[in-house]
């Protein structure tokens, strides 16, 4: 499996890579996945801006967030924002991430705004010495 090849896809795109990532049962390929998703997510950038007056939803140009939590903090992975992120995405492995979960639609908006129109992917971890890696890199 491949992640999407281009980084702003519409809504629906996003959607179809959500489902994808979720029927993916190994967990490890799942963070393969999601890391390969952040790559190309930054190799092939052009910046873009949502048109309000595209009145369909589902053709509103948005990408998908990706996040790490850990307790209550919450740390987007978006090597756009931040390139020194990079550093950190070999730290994103089966031994510091226990969990993936996704926010439904109004979740994500309720967290993100209208950023998290195309979903939401949170990769839950408890190592402290992985967040720490990621705090000093913001």
């Amino acid at each position: 499996m491949s992640a999407q090849n281009k980084p702003y896809s519409f809504r629906m795109d996003s959607k179809k890579w959500i489902i994808e990532l979720r029927n993916i049962t190994s967990k490890s390929e799942k963070i393969e996945f999601v890391k390969a998703k952040i790559y190309s997510d930054t190799a092939y950038a052009n910046p873009l801006i949502m048109s309000n007056n595209i009145r369909d939803s589902s053709r509103h140009v948005c990408k998908t967030i990706i996040a790490v939590k850990f307790r209550n903090d919450l740390f987007q992975i978006d090597l756009l924002e931040n390139p020194n992120l990079k550093s950190i995405l070999k730290f994103i492995n089966n031994e510091n991430i226990n969990d993936i979960t996704f926010l439904d639609d109004q979740m994500s908006v309720a967290y993100f705004g209208s950023n998290g129109l195309c979903g939401v992917v949170i990769l839950n971890t408890r190592n402290k010495k992985f967040i720490r890696k990621i705090r000093n890199v913001l």
